[in-house]
């Protein structure tokens, strides 16, 4: 943002709080030359959302602490075990999943936030609680599961997911996060799709049918 509004606003370097008030009057017009052709209402949520993620005013919301649990599960992505078996060739996973979490803006931190902690509630029966977070401008998917499943069973579950969705929705990537639901010990384990297993799901009952992507 700042390098596309160099030449029509003066930056000063110790002075970040009216720099971004500076930014603002130009949010709109800088989206639309990076942004593919979007809907008008959609861009004029975008740079709403922009600028209250930039002005902090979306700190002041009650419902930032969903945002949270995004946030939690960032600096874990580097806590593999390398002695769990199916940690085994999955090194880059954790960090292809930061770099995924880490992209995602704190109003989409908090919406993501609410339905996991929602599916981490209902997580507490012996169902599958899974829902994707599908971001086509970017061509990625992200696959949230918590389960109460065994450790390994809920690894297992996670790759299908994450294999499916990547077919399913017909992008570069498709990442997965997996964990238990709330509780003592928590543990999350992570996911890079692969494109070898994408044609062996194609004849399986598609798990996502009715979910409605965030």
């Amino acid at each position: 943002m700042r390098g596309d509004i160099a030449t029509k606003e003066l930056f000063s370097v110790q002075d970040e709080a009216k720099n971004i008030k500076r930014m603002l009057p130009h949010v709109e017009d800088v989206l639309r030359r990076h942004m593919s052709p979007t809907a008008p209402e959609v861009m004029q949520k975008t740079v709403k959302a922009f600028g209250e993620v930039a002005t902090g005013k979306l700190l002041e919301s009650l419902e930032w602490r969903y945002g949270l649990s995004i946030d939690d599960m960032i600096p874990r992505v580097h806590e593999v075990d390398p002695e769990l078996p199916w940690n085994k060739g999955e090194g880059r996973a954790g960090l292809e999943v930061a770099r995924f979490l880490g992209w995602l803006t704190r109003d989409r931190r908090i919406r993501l936030g609410k339905r996991i902690l929602a599916a981490c509630e209902a997580g507490r029966d012996v169902k599958l609680h899974y829902f994707p977070h599908v971001q086509r401008s970017r061509g990625t998917v992200g696959v949230f599961l918590i389960t109460s499943q065994s450790r390994p069973d809920r690894v297992n579950t996670r790759s299908f997911l994450v294999n499916y969705a990547q077919m399913k929705y017909g992008v570069r990537e498709c990442l997965g996060v997996a964990t238990e639901p709330l509780g003592n010990g928590r543990s999350y384990d992570f996911a890079v799709g692969t494109q070898e297993v994408l044609d062996r799901l194609k004849s399986i009952e598609d798990p996502f049918s009715a979910d409605v992507p965030l």
